[in-house]
Formats: C-alpha cells, sequence, structure tokens
C-alpha cells in the first residue's frame, strides 16, 4: 500500500475533480432554476 500512496492519491484526486466538475457545471447551467423560490401549495401550510 505504501508504495502505492501516491497513484492511489492521484486517481482519487482525479475522481473527485471529474465529479465536482461536472456538479459545478449542471449548477452552472441550472442556477436560475436552483434559486427560483419554492411553489407553495395547499398542503404546504399543514
Amino acid at each position: 500500500m505504501q508504495a502505492a500512496r501516491a497513484e492511489t492519491i492521484a486517481y482519487f484526486v482525479t475522481q473527485y475533480e471529474r465529479c465536482l466538475t461536472e456538479n459545478l457545471d449542471d449548477y452552472i447551467e441550472n442556477f436560475e432554476q436552483y434559486m427560483k423560490p419554492p411553489i407553495k401549495t395547499a398542503t404546504d401550510d399543514q
């Protein structure tokens, strides 16, 4: 495990960066929709 430490860290950093990039791109693309206030329904106050 010690011998593969740097390679393991590099792998997980790459995976995290890929996930973060995809999520951030989605957030940017849908920002206006995400920032809209929720629509209240008659059952919300119950």
